[in-house]
Parts: structure tokens; C-alpha cells; sequence
């Protein structure tokens, strides 16, 4: 999926900030049109067709994929296939994900209250685009010494979401 992701950081209520997530799936698109422009490529890791996840901003990996526990599963033996990788997303079993980062980072992300729409990969782009924004892609922004929480919207759905952040 190309996936677009507008982030604002200052959200009314009890959260750290809003993240508007639209997913287009990739192979439907030819290339990015001006719609996904500053869309970022989320791709499993076993996808048959090579080029998502060779070329991958977000590379997921579905539970039943990965060891017991994911963060024992190294860095480099998923990502490095791919050349842009800046955010590896092992699937939790609350629906919420494992972020491993290429500094060595690591988030775990849950869903509070998990809307019907919600699904570990939009959790994983929420969170790359919270950890990457006004940066290079691949970069992951200064950790925060506590949780964060965002809230997690799905295009024009009315019923958002809310994600909690540990940085682990």
C-alpha cells in the first residue's frame, strides 16, 4: 500500500497529537500520481511481488512470521532487502505492533480501544510517520523519555482511534 499520513502534533484532548492515515493499494497507482505524492510504501515482508518489499518505507511482518517474540528477531534479517526501510512493524496480537527503528529504537504500539478499521498496519504507518516527520526518511526523531498517545484517524471514517506509544 502507498500510504499517506497527515501528523499534527497539537490535538485537543488527552493526546500528543493526530495522525490522518489514506492507504491506496500500490500496484492499482503506476507510479505515484499527484493524490499519493508524499505517500511512503508499506509492504509485507513476504509479499510474492519482491518489488514492495525491496523498496519498502514500512516493512510489515504479520504475526506467525516472526519468533516467539519479536524484538528477538535481528534488525538487518528482515530489513535488509530493503534499501529504504526506515520502519520494521512485527505484528502484536492486540492488533497493535512491535516498531523496531534503524537506530535500534524500539516502540510498542497498542490500540486503546480499538476501532473496527483498525489493523496493525495502520498502526505501523501512524507510527512512522509520528517518529519521522520533519525528517529525513529512515530517521527516527529524539525518543521522548515517556509515552506518547496519539490519535489515529482513517480518512474520512468518522470513529477515530487512539494509539498508545511506549518507547521501549
Amino acid at each position: 500500500m502507498f500510504v499517506t499520513v497527515s501528523v499534527t502534533d497539537d490535538s485537543a484532548g488527552e493526546a500528543d497529537g493526530e495522525v490522518t492515515v489514506r492507504r491506496y493499494p500500490a500496484a492499482r497507482q503506476h507510479g505515484h500520481g499527484p493524490h499519493i505524492a508524499s505517500a511512503h510504501l508499506a509492504a509485507d515482508r513476504d509479499d510474492p511481488d519482491r518489488r514492495w518489499p525491496r523498496t519498502a518505507d514500512v516493512l510489515l511482518v504479520p504475526r506467525g512470521r516472526t519468533a516467539a517474540r519479536p524484538e528477538d528477531d535481528p534488525w538487518c534479517a528482515y530489513a535488509a532487502e530493503s534499501s529504504g526501510c526506515g520502519l520494521l512493524a512485527a505484528e502484536t496480537e492486540e492488533g497493535g505492533c512491535l516498531a523496531l527503528l534503524p537506530d535500534g529504537g524500539r516502540v510498542r504500539v497498542s490500540w486503546r480501544e480499538r476501532p473496527a478499521w483498525a489493523a496493525f498496519p495502520l498502526a505501523a504507518s501512524a507510527v512512522y510517520a509520528w517518529t519521522v516527520r520533519e525528517h529525513t526518511v529512515g530517521t527516527a526523531r529524539a525518543r521522548p523519555t515517556r509515552s506518547e498517545r496519539i490519535v489515529v484517524r482513517a480518512g474520512d471514517l468518522p470513529d477515530p482511534g487512539l494509539l498508545d506509544l511506549a518507547y521501549v
